[in-house]
């Protein structure tokens, strides 16, 4: 009996608990824990959203710069108008595309791409064909394309233009960037932004291959 007693006694006092200074150090570790793993979360959560913004990025880019492309690569090229396609301002490019169809590509007020389509007349023998006819319209992306972004600027330049200083910092360009191209080449620069993902700068050479690399622009003025 007195053997049981003694063992039962060194089990109680082998289980006696936690002391307060065991408490505190655990509660500290556990502190020191979770601090870090707070940053890891956060270090991973921005490179996310960061490759997540450079990924729709590209994406919005690539879908713009696409359809600006699409417009001025095949656009048509008439002897007696040498000026077409003719770019306004930098800031717009008009021309007749490969459907003969007068095209307007421009920055909108909701900073959006805007394409003006004129309207289109067919007439078989001096009466109007309304079967073929086509009435002017404004096409747009739907803005779940955007994904949150809006084109801050847009511009087009040709050989010859003038590019401002601010913006060939801006869009990395130096002064030869038009000079080593032909008639034929349109330089296109996007600069995209977004409250979450910041700004984005995106440039593109489009070749209008029924442009003549070299136009005769006539005698030059007095």
């Amino acid at each position: 009996m007195l053997v049981n007693r003694l063992k039962k006694s060194n089990i109680f006092r082998n289980n006696a608990g936690s002391t307060l200074v065991e408490m505190v150090v655990c509660f500290a570790l556990l502190g020191i824990f979770m601090a870090c793993a707070s940053t890891l979360i956060a270090v991973i959560a921005n490179i996310y959203y960061d490759v997540q913004g450079e990924t729709f990025e590209r994406q919005v880019a690539d879908i713009v710069m696409g359809k600006i492309e699409s417009e001025i690569d095949g656009a048509l090229f008439f002897e007696e108008n040498s000026k077409n396609p003719s770019i306004s301002n930098n800031n717009s490019i008009s021309l007749y595309d490969k459907t003969y169809t007068y095209v307007t590509l421009c920055r909108s007020d909701d900073k959006k791409l805007q394409v003006k389509y004129s309207a289109i007349v067919y007439e078989n023998e001096g009466v109007l064909d309304t079967t073929k006819s086509l009435n002017a319209t404004t096409w747009q992306f739907d803005d779940s394309v955007y994904k949150g972004f809006m084109i801050e600027e847009l511009y087009f330049y040709k050989k010859g233009d003038t590019i401002d200083s601010t913006v060939k910092t801006n869009f990395g360009l130096s002064d030869n960037n038009l000079d080593a191209y032909g008639d034929d080449v349109v330089l296109v620069l996007l600069h995209l932004k977004s409250d979450r993902y910041g700004d984005y700068y995106n440039k593109r050479y489009v070749k209008m291959y029924n442009v003549p690399e070299t136009i005769n622009q006539g005698p030059a003025s007095p």
